[in-house]
């Protein structure tokens, strides 16, 4: 009787399954969990680029429903594809190789579960499947234009397991030299009103700060930040970064003007009053093309209860967004927050601070924060960073031994404390990756297991790209600076300063030169890429006037020879150092 009253339809149905994934468990069982769930990411985001939903991930095997087999085949061989190339640059054992079966059939969808006889089929096709091939049902190739870029080897009617007829079945590939075409109707921030989101895409605008006191800024930006770093643990929601929302803060701009700067769907707007130990939040999640508020709340409560405040507030945005709660736990509900109000209260004041590049302030707050309690993992990732950043350029009075020393500390102390948080993750990679004496292999170590937990994150999508591209894997890192840049569509600072690193190691000085282009101000340490640029296009003039200008202009704290040493000894591959120490020495900054 239950099963009477689900809604049955018809529907072109994708099963996917990683090859021999025991085997891969058997030689790493972390990194191997780690890039089974990476590969289904970028398996759902083929899909999702397709028209396509991806409704579950079972273990080692992942479900997706398309509305045309056209769709589901054009996804299912441009992500073989980029799997194949993909894993050719991992450089060892562990790769997770993907068989695919398409199929049509009538199905219930309920809960994010698919079930019935379509979905069978799919799993039953993906079994006849060669390694990172697809394989698709007869029916399905009937609907196939015939002027799309496919080859078919015919494989007969083939017997399926629990099927009384014999199923005829095609393997697909994609023809020699040919191109796939996406489909037409994905997102375009360009012209809001023809928007069609294949998937939710939201943006968490700074929370207005309602407290008598101004200098309580650092505290309503500390509850938007965490607010968009949990949205971003979910993988079905496009999330904009921080660094894009806050660009809107203090503007009087409209939903609907924002919704097509950033091209999103929806933004969580709010505000907070914080008052001694008391604090009231507010929030509304407002649709972005039509302006209608989906839910609004208030929230009231002691400062001990932040952390359950942001929890609600994130449990309910997704709920709204239709999503399933259960896909992912946000770092509140695991509880691996302080307890301690002052701790917390001394990172938001030292995340602030680093927003603002004043670092001295930030070290004070983040030891502070220690101080307050010293079991605080948040605390120990974000000095951790920090002292790994103080490599590139400052002069903070660190020496080089106290660098390596009290970066690795805090990075160990971190992962000891809370190694189910990507952040911490991310923090060792860079604290790992970037010190006077890197360890590269376990810098990009830490960033393989901190993508895998959160595919989506802008800042770990950004640490994963400089891994890779000083790791020598250029073409990865784009790659990943481009999805980065899909989630940071305005304030691009960040990224050009990559995109120019990676050039410039890729010898493409042109592209470096130009990754700055309509940005104004180009800041210091790109300037001294430019200069090596310049000098090795052979354009003498501009390089050392490049140099000059760094030399005039030069901030307080900042190291020349620093940066010059970090720069080269970042790189893991020798032919990358001695790239980065010939175009400085071409313009005399290096013997």
């Amino acid at each position: 009787m239950v099963d009477q009253e689900l809604p049955r339809k018809l529907a072109v149905l994708l099963h996917a399954d990683v090859v021999a994934s025991t085997q891969l468990v058997r030689l790493n069982e972390a990194v191997a969990h780690h890039r089974i769930l990476d590969v289904f990411n970028r398996l759902s985001d083929a899909i999702a680029e397709y028209g396509g939903t991806t409704h579950e991930i079972r273990g080692d095997a992942l479900i997706a429903e398309f509305g045309k087999a056209s769709d589901a085949v054009g996804a299912s061989l441009e992500f073989q594809q980029a799997n194949k190339a993909y894993n050719d640059q991992l450089g060892d054992e562990i790769l997770p190789v993907v068989r695919i079966g398409i199929s049509i059939g009538e199905v219930i969808v309920a809960d994010r579960t698919v079930t019935g006889e379509g979905i069978v089929l799919a799993q039953r096709l993906e079994q006849i499947a060669q390694p990172g091939g697809v394989c698709i049902q007869g029916a399905a190739y009937d609907t196939l234009p015939k002027r799309l870029p496919f080859d078919f080897e015919d494989l007969g009617e083939c017997e399926i397991k629990g099927f009384d007829d014999r199923v005829r079945t095609l393997a697909v590939s994609l023809r020699s030299g040919a191109k796939l075409e996406k489909p037409v109707n994905l997102v375009d921030s360009s012209a809001l009103g023809k928007v069609s989101f294949t998937k939710p895409s939201i943006a968490v605008l700074p929370f207005n700060n309602m407290s008598d006191d101004s200098e309580q800024e650092y505290f309503s930006d500390g509850i938007t930040e965490d607010i968009t770093t949990e949205l971003s643990r979910f993988r079905h929601l496009l999330v904009i970064s921080r660094n894009s929302s806050f660009t809107f803060k203090n503007r009087s701009v409209g939903v609907k003007e924002i919704g097509q700067e950033l091209g999103v769907s929806h933004v969580v707007e709010g505000s907070v009053r914080k008052a001694g130990n008391r604090v009231r939040v507010t929030a509304q999640l407002v649709e972005t093309l039509s302006g209608n508020h989906m839910w609004a709340e208030r929230y009231d409560g002691d400062l001990d209860d932040i952390f359950t405040v942001q929890d609600e507030v994130v449990a309910s945005v997704v709920s709204k967004l239709g999503l399933n709660l259960r896909e992912t736990t946000t770092t509140f509900a695991k509880g691996r927050q302080t307890d301690n109000s002052s701790a917390y209260d001394h990172l938001l004041r030292g995340r602030a601070a680093w927003w603002r590049g004043n670092w001295n302030e930030g070290f004070d707050h983040l030891k502070w924060s220690l101080d307050a309690d010293p079991s605080f993992a948040a605390a120990h990732a974000w000095l951790a960073l920090q002292y790994a950043y103080q490599n590139f350029g400052s002069t903070m009075g660190f020496s080089d031994e106290e660098i390596v020393n009290k970066t690795r500390q805090h990075a160990e102390s971190a992962l000891a404390l809370d190694d189910q948080d990507p952040f911490v993750h991310m923090a060792a990679s860079m604290a790992f990756g970037f010190s006077p004496r890197p360890n590269k292999d376990r810098g990009l170590h830490h960033s393989d297991i901190s993508i895998g937990m959160n595919p989506h994150d802008f800042d770990i999508m950004f640490c994963r790209a400089y891994q890779l591209a000083f790791f020598g894997r250029h073409v990865e890192a784009l790659q990943w600076l481009e999805k980065a840049r899909g989630l940071n569509p305005v304030n691009t600072y960040m990224l050009s300063e990559c995109f120019a690193d990676i050039y410039y190691m890729m010898r493409n000085y042109e592209q470096a030169l130009a990754s700055f282009r309509g940005q104004g101000d180009v800041p210091t340490q790109v300037r001294l890429v430019f200069a090596a640029c310049h000098a090795q296009l052979g354009q003498d003039k501009e390089a050392f006037s490049c140099r000059a200008d760094v030399e005039q202009n030069c901030p307080d704290g900042f190291s020349l020879s620093r940066f010059v040493s970090a720069q080269i000894s970042a790189c893991a591959r020798s032919e990358d150092a001695e790239h980065w120490r010939e175009g400085f020495r071409m313009v005399g900054i290096v013997s």
